[in-house]
C-alpha cells in the first residue's frame, strides 16, 4: 500500500509541476549563484525584510522564485 501512495503523490506532483506552474521556477541554489551570495546572507536579508519572502512550493515547502522575482531581487539588492 505504501508504494501506491508514493506513486499517487509522485503523479500528483508531476502533474502540478507540468500543468499548473507554467513558468520556470528557480530554487535556492540557482538564486544564490545568480546573486553571488551565501544561503546565510539570503536568510538574513529575508529576516531583516531587505528582500521579500520567497514563494513556497506546496508539495515540498521549498522556496522558489520566478524570473521576475529574481529581477526584482537584483534591483533591490544591487546585484547585477
Amino acid at each position: 500500500m505504501g508504494n501506491i501512495n508514493f506513486f499517487v503523490e509522485l503523479i500528483a506532483y508531476v502533474w502540478y509541476s507540468l500543468c499548473v506552474m507554467g513558468e520556470k521556477r528557480y530554487y535556492m541554489n540557482s538564486v544564490l549563484k545568480i546573486l553571488n551570495i551565501s544561503k546565510n546572507t539570503y536568510i538574513n536579508w529575508e529576516k531583516l525584510g531587505k528582500v521579500p519572502q520567497a514563494k513556497r512550493d506546496p508539495m515540498n515547502n521549498y522556496r522558489y522564485w520566478l524570473l521576475e522575482d529574481i529581477n526584482h531581487l537584483r534591483e533591490i539588492t544591487g546585484r547585477t
